[in-house]
């Protein structure tokens, strides 16, 4: 028989020492202190990374105002909506992860309550001022004696405060409220690449509402001042401060207004914007339905790229 040459000796101590390696890696099934650390701090990141998406996605649907929040019902999403976005309940009831805060809630309302005033005091001065530019519209009257009987009468000055200048301070809320909130820049929303921007949505409220309280407080001195002449007077002589607290008495009907609008106006047409009823009217204007299924298509389509990642991540998936 052939002897076997010493350079054939190596591979068989190699195939002997290699077939002695499972005995060290199944020691009993058990992982060693270092794998299962390891292991614990992955799945704590993981946690932690889907905790802090989930609350980034609260936080974006927060500042948009959205009518509906993830896993709600439609009156845990009223109750949410009322909370978050009434003038005054928001103040002291809003959710933690709202990115409008209560000192910045307290501006917005200034200034809006600023504008408004401005807004019913100058239309009021322009048709006192120009006379001619002011006339009835409709005349509802009841009884047989349409002189002496109560009746209503709109007249082109309401119609302009109730159509241009309420749609105008509706607009003028959202827009202070959408710079204040800055939703669009926060991380994860279209422009993420702009977060800078959003240390400047505070500043730019308070110049704002500053802007309206200053010619808000000119609007009134000007129409008691009117009022206190009885209708006569130069533009300098209206602008000049008097005080004479008669002429100052259309505030408290102002200020009556504005309780019944935050308390009983305000619920009742948010109320029917969050339905979406008007969603066949205006389109634009889809409250919860319209929410649920932009979100139910943001899903989709996130569970597709998802999906196309994965393909494009595993070659056994490429045909």
């Amino acid at each position: 028989m052939m002897k076997k040459s010493k350079s054939e000796l190596p591979t068989t101590i190699t195939i002997t020492s290699s077939s002695s390696k499972p005995k060290s890696k199944n020691n009993g099934g058990k992982k060693s202190t270092s794998e299962m650390l390891s292991n614990y701090k992955t799945k704590q990141e993981k946690g932690r990374n889907t905790e802090e998406e989930k609350r980034l996605q609260l936080r974006r649907l927060l500042a948009a105002r959205s009518a509906h929040l993830p896993g709600y019902s439609w009156c845990a999403d009223w109750i949410q909506w009322m909370r978050n976005n009434h003038p005054l309940l928001a103040l002291c009831c809003r959710y933690k992860e709202n990115p409008v805060g209560t000192g910045e809630r307290l501006i917005i309302l200034l200034g809006s309550i600023s504008f408004g005033l401005a807004a019913t005091n100058l239309v009021y001065l322009f048709y006192k001022i120009y006379d001619d530019a002011n006339g009835n519209i409709i005349i509802i009257s009841t009884g047989d004696d349409s002189v002496n009987s109560p009746g209503f009468t709109l007249t082109y000055e309401m119609f302009a405060l109730w159509t241009l200048g309420s749609l105008i301070h509706a607009l003028i809320d959202l827009l202070v409220w959408h710079i204040t909130a800055c939703g669009c820049c926060m991380p994860g929303a279209c422009c993420s690449f702009c977060g800078c921007l959003r240390k400047l949505g505070p500043y730019i409220t308070i110049t704002l509402c500053a802007l309206f309280f200053g010619v808000a407080s000119t609007a009134v001195v000007m129409r008691a001042n009117y009022e206190g002449s009885g209708g006569e007077g130069s533009f300098f002589e209206l602008t000049q401060l008097q005080l004479n607290f008669r002429s100052y008495s259309f505030l408290l009907g102002y200020f009556i207004e504005l309780v019944l609008v935050y308390f009983v106006y305000y619920p009742i047409m948010a109320t029917i914007f969050f339905s979406g009823c008007l969603r066949p009217i205006c389109c634009c204007i889809g409250g919860r339905p319209k929410e649920l299924e932009r979100q139910r298509a943001e899903k989709r389509k996130r569970a597709e790229q998802n999906r196309e990642d994965l393909f494009e991540d595993d070659p056994y998936l490429k045909v």
